[in-house]
Parts: C-alpha cells; sequence; structure tokens
C-alpha cells in the first residue's frame, strides 16, 4: 500500500489530477454490493434446496412406510384366510378396488361378475417379490424408533 500512495503522491506531484480512486472506490463498493447480493441469494437458493430435499426424504419415508403396512396387512390376511400371499393380495385388492364386502358381493349376481372379471385380471398381473426391499425398509425403521 505505501508503493501505491508514493506512486500517487508522485502523479499529483507533476501535476496529474487524481480522478481514479472515486471510480475506484465506487466500483469496489458495487463489488461488495453484488457480492453480499450473491451470498444472500446463494443461502435462499441452499435453503430451498434443503427444504426440497427434506421433503422429498419424508415423502420417500411415507412411501416405503404405506409399502410396508400393506404388506403387513396381505401377510395376515393370507393368514387369516390360509390362502398363499398372492391369492390373499388379489382378492384384498380386489375387495377394495370395488369397495364392497365379500358377503355383500356374494349377494349380489351383477357384484359377484364384476369380481371375477376383476379377480381374472388380477391374475394376469404378477406382484413383484419385495421382500428384501422390504426388510431394508423395516430395518431402517427399526433403527429409526431406536434412536428416537
Amino acid at each position: 500500500m505505501a508503493n501505491a500512495t508514493i506512486l500517487k503522491e508522485y502523479l499529483v506531484g507533476l501535476g496529474l489530477r487524481d480522478n481514479m480512486t472515486p471510480l475506484l472506490r465506487r466500483t469496489l463498493n458495487q463489488s461488495s454490493n453484488q457480492v453480499r447480493q450473491f451470498t444472500r441469494n446463494v443461502a435462499r437458493g441452499g435453503t430451498a434446496i434443503a427444504g426440497l430435499l427434506i421433503a422429498a426424504n419424508t415423502g420417500i419415508a411415507r412411501f416405503a412406510t404405506g409399502l410396508v403396512r400393506t404388506e403387513d396387512e396381505i401377510n395376515r390376511f393370507a393368514n387369516d384366510l390360509g390362502k398363499s400371499r398372492d391369492e390373499a393380495a388379489r382378492l384384498m385388492f380386489t375387495l377394495n378396488a370395488m369397495g364392497k364386502s365379500m358377503e355383500e358381493i356374494e349377494a349380489s349376481p351383477e357384484l359377484m361378475r364384476t369380481f371375477r372379471r376383476l379377480q381374472e385380471d388380477a391374475q394376469a398381473i404378477q406382484l413383484p417379490d419385495m421382500s428384501e426391499g422390504l426388510e431394508q425398509v423395516r430395518g431402517i425403521q427399526t433403527e429409526f424408533l431406536r434412536f428416537r
């Protein structure tokens, strides 16, 4: 900084006007303001991204929890009926889609035809084996509960 002061004094001594200092000061102030604004925008963007990630993780966790609960319901339903998991799942999904109980369906010939068609459609659709993935989700849930 001393060299800049000496050079400035020398140039002023030669009769040159120092018109660069105000311009330089203004430019530095503008740069500082732009850096501050950029920093604020980055902080806001970071907050928005963090919020988005939290929301996405929450949604995924709820979805995975719903899958585990559905799997547990299917397994209980299969045990109650004495049927395989796939048969119980088809029956449960058909009853849920129709919004009726088995007794209501058996009492109406029209509902029974609809039920049979839906069962045939469900037979054509193979349920994926998600047992390994669901076990991992259960393990994560258990660890989370232990952490809590």
